[in-house]
């Protein structure tokens, strides 16, 4: 900032010294237009809706956020709650896990005194403390195998092999309930093909190609699912081959494709944080431009609109 002390100062100095410092104004100048010309260009984007775009009405949206004014007149009202179990109120805790679901138990017992080591008697009318615990087993899978003898028949002069269950050749690999995990972090969770790789690797300690999660998609195809891929923000592999990946895959069977990797490329920074891996944080405030700068409100409004779209369509047909 040029004060008068320093426009003084810089006044009794050469030509010169004058011409630089006039060139290195002008050039922080024209910095920091280019900046506000970049910031008022993602305003003006964010803050197109149904009114004064193509956008469609359905990517509107009506909720406010809430005001700070407002939050603090709230906390001034007198007589409000404070957080936590009320004075008076009977206390609320989780239920216990019932026996029937019970895997383990533990007893423990004590016969001496902690205090003065004297010999204690069970009180057989009075309940235990019970401390309850869920854990992930080590290996949180089960692996079948089933074999199919062969057999040789003189007469035919063939081998035959022992008849499998109908369902078991039907299902292959990924039985029923891992079946449904795969769609539930494909479709849900909106996880990559290589997420989910690593999750069965790193949790279930199973090794999946890419190939076969294709696979496990054609059979929930077939089965009348529609699933819905989606791209994501970050470029950890460094050329987005698990992007071009999923576009494929989404063209190769024309399932819908939830492009999020395209909608956040305006954002500063593309929508990431530092670690070029998460996402930038916001409230859901649609309607807030200050907000819509940060990526996760555009991963929720876009996910809406991907179903609304998706919807319709089916809805024409």
């Amino acid at each position: 900032m040029m004060t008068r002390k320093k426009a003084r100062r810089l006044s009794r100095q050469s030509p010169q010294a004058i011409e630089d410092q006039f060139y290195q104004q002008g050039l922080a100048i024209d910095s920091l237009e280019k900046k506000v010309q970049e910031q008022q260009r993602i305003i003006a984007q964010l803050s197109k809706n149904s009114s004064n775009s193509h956008k469609p009405p359905s990517s509107d949206d009506i909720t406010k956020p809430k005001s700070k004014n407002k939050k603090k007149k709230k906390k001034e009202k007198p007589g409000k709650r404070s957080p936590g179990g009320q004075p008076g109120h009977p206390k609320h805790e989780r239920p216990l896990f019932p026996p029937e679901e019970i895997n383990a138990s533990y007893d423990y017992t004590q016969t001496l005194c902690p205090h003065c080591a004297d010999q204690m008697t069970p009180m057989e009318d009075q309940d235990p403390q019970v401390i309850q615990q869920v854990e992930i087993p080590q290996a949180p899978i089960r692996i079948e195998e089933h074999l199919s003898y062969p057999m040789w028949c003189e007469t035919c002069q063939t081998i035959h092999y022992g008849p499998l269950p109908p369902d078991v050749v039907k299902e292959g690999l990924f039985k029923e309930r891992i079946t449904a995990l795969t769609a539930y972090l494909k479709h849900v969770c909106h996880a990559s093909y290589s997420t989910i790789r690593k999750f069965f690797r790193d949790i279930l300690h199973l090794h999946v190609s890419r190939g076969y999660l294709r696979k496990v998609i054609e059979n929930l195809i077939d089965e009348n699912v529609l699933p819905i891929l989606a791209t994501k923000a970050d470029n950890l592999e460094g050329d987005n081959s698990i992007n071009q990946v999923i576009v494929r895959v989404a063209a190769d069977y024309e399932i819908p494709l939830w492009n999020f990797w395209l909608a956040v490329q305006p954002l500063p920074n593309h929508g990431l944080q530092e670690d070029g891996f998460h996402l930038t944080k916001a409230g859901p405030y649609f309607d807030d431009p200050s907000h819509m700068l940060s990526a996760w409100p555009w991963r929720n409004l876009t996910a809406l609109q991907t179903l609304d779209a998706v919807l319709e369509a089916v809805k024409a047909k």
